[in-house]
C-alpha cells in the first residue's frame, strides 16, 4: 500500500508541475501584444492580421500598418 501511495503521490506532483509550467508559458507573452491564442481574449480583440492584439476600438489602434 505504501508503494502505491508513493507512486501516486509522485505522479500528482509531476502533473502539478506540468500544469504550472503550461500556465506560466501561457502568461509569459507579456499581456496582449502579439499572441494569436490570446488576442481574441484581449480588451479590444484582434487586429485584421488575426495575430496582434488591438490597442483600441477605432481605426485598428495599435495594429501593424500594411
Amino acid at each position: 500500500m505504501d508503494v502505491l501511495w508513493c507512486s501516486s503521490h509522485s505522479l500528482h506532483k509531476a502533473l502539478i508541475l506540468i500544469l504550472l509550467s503550461l500556465l506560466l508559458i501561457g502568461c509569459s507573452s507579456g499581456g496582449n501584444t502579439t499572441s494569436s491564442a490570446r488576442c481574441d481574449r484581449s480588451e479590444f480583440g484582434c487586429c485584421p492580421d488575426g495575430v496582434t492584439a488591438a490597442q483600441g476600438y477605432e481605426d485598428d489602434d495599435g495594429c501593424p500598418q500594411g
